[in-house]
């Protein structure tokens, strides 16, 4: 139910508030920060946040024609990696592409309203400078990332292999606490990873894995301030809102710089009200204890998806996390988990693999003059390309290929200093990488005593 709110702020804050420049516009060349670690060229637990700042550069001549400092090669990696999930534009559509998003778009404002997180207000009831703007985020999403079922045009060529999906975005960056405000979101480590799989697989339990839909809508609110939205001219259709009136948050939201951390404390209290206790080494791992202290199952949470196992006791609980928050898929046995496809064996092993992201990673193109001058020097769109395979390949490594680290470490090492015999050899450990796909990590079920 949406109804008005009176605010009232101390006089000292409403002096204070100042109405946003134009400058503050968003640019619409903005592009979709991948909410898949595995999409990451560096993507760790230690670092699970990173700030993005974009910048208008103002080139003298066309980019092919300049030599991109050492910074503006990263930065050009970063968007090359970034651009089969960048942002679509609806000019580029069809009719019934457009169609799609327009239902996209309606399914993420229902999201909004049933979640309680917006209340309408009046404008001047809320300091100018805590209106923060908001926009639209659409891409294309690959269905092996969603449930099929959830396809919106079985006749549309696009939906066959992905699918519309529309995101609401608060620009969080504009907010004038931006600096005070409390945002370390833990994710779930490797090493806790290993041990939830190979608990499971000891205990000869099913594993299972979930996603939560809408995670950041469902976060605790922000407890010591007031913050207000100026809605997209979609949610003010479906609230009936005047032109007087702006969104105050009673939640989380995609976009807000502690949405992660705020996320992270509502999960945590639902948890521990159905008897889950977080373990002391990771605040991201859950273990679930029966009356006697058994154990009955282990739980790791990496922001909005779940992985883990256990007993009937287990999963009543599970279930009671999925009556408070909608799953938005549920699997066992078979599925990929940041980036790593995990299939439990009939022997309760489970086998870790990148065998079809590794299939997927392009080598280096050198030009065949080149290959007959390994001595030289690369050029800088070559030195690009190599950070490329190196960045990719560092993923797999670290994860299920332990068997390429060592080479690669010593292409690392080589990469301010590189020649045209270095992306050779990146080429080859590549070659290697894909010659041996199907090799991977298996954990087998060591029964607990033997531990």
């Amino acid at each position: 139910m949406i109804s008005h709110e009176s605010i009232s702020q101390p006089e000292s804050e409403q002096e204070n508030s100042n109405d946003l420049e134009e400058s503050d516009e968003p640019s619409d060349t903005m592009y979709l920060i991948s909410e898949d670690p595995a999409d990451s060229l560096v993507a760790t637990a230690e670092c699970p946040i990173a700030w993005r700042c974009e910048v208008d550069v103002k080139l003298d001549r066309p980019l092919e024609q300049r030599h991109p400092t050492n910074e503006e090669a990263w930065m050009l990696l970063a968007t090359s990696a970034k651009k089969q999930r960048s942002e679509i534009r609806l000019s580029e559509l069809s009719p019934s592409e457009r169609k799609e998003f327009d239902q996209a778009k309606d399914k993420e404002i229902q999201n909004w309203i049933q979640t309680g997180t917006l209340t309408k207000v009046f404008r001047h009831e809320i300091p100018q400078e805590q209106i923060l703007k908001c926009r639209w985020i659409l891409t294309w999403k690959p269905l092996d990332n969603i449930d099929q079922s959830e396809t919106t045009s079985a006749n549309n060529p696009s939906s066959q292999t992905h699918k519309a999906k529309a995101r609401l975005v608060v620009l969080g960056y504009l907010d004038p606490k931006i600096e005070e405000i409390p945002r370390d979101s833990p994710t779930l480590n490797k090493t806790s990873r290993m041990m939830i799989f190979q608990t499971v697989s000891s205990f000869g339990w099913t594993l299972q894995s979930f996603d939560i839909k809408a995670a950041f809508l469902q976060g605790q609110p922000q407890s010591d301030r007031i913050t207000a939205i100026d809605p997209v001219p979609e949610m003010r259709r479906a609230l009936n809102m005047l032109p007087s009136e702006v969104g105050k948050l009673n939640k989380s939201a995609y976009g807000l710089i502690d949405a992660p951390y705020l996320w992270y404390c509502s999960l945590v209290s639902e948890l521990q009200k159905q008897n889950f206790e977080a373990c002391p080494f990771d605040p991201c791992v859950f273990v679930l204890r029966e009356k006697d202290g058994s154990l009955a199952g282990v739980l790791g949470i990496h922001v909005d998806d779940g992985v883990g196992g256990g007993n009937s006791y287990y999963q009543q609980q599970i279930d009671k996390l999925e009556q408070k928050y909608a799953f938005g898929s549920k699997k066992s046995i078979a599925f990929t988990f940041t980036g790593i496809e995990i299939t439990q064996q009939p022997d309760n092993s489970i086998h870790l693999s990148q065998a079809n992201y590794i299939k997927q990673i392009k080598p280096i193109n050198i030009h065949s003059d080149r290959k007959l001058q390994p001595d030289q020097n690369v050029t800088e769109s070559e030195r690009l390309s190599l950070r490329g395979v190196i960045g990719s390949l560092q993923y797999a490594a670290v994860n299920t290929r332990p068997d390429i680290a060592s080479k690669l470490s010593f292409l690392q090492s080589a990469i301010n200093s590189a020649k045209v015999e270095t992306l050779q050899e990146a080429n080859k450990l590549l070659h290697e990488a894909k010659k041996h796909h199907h090799v991977n990590i298996v954990i087998k079920p060591i029964a607990p005593k033997d531990f």
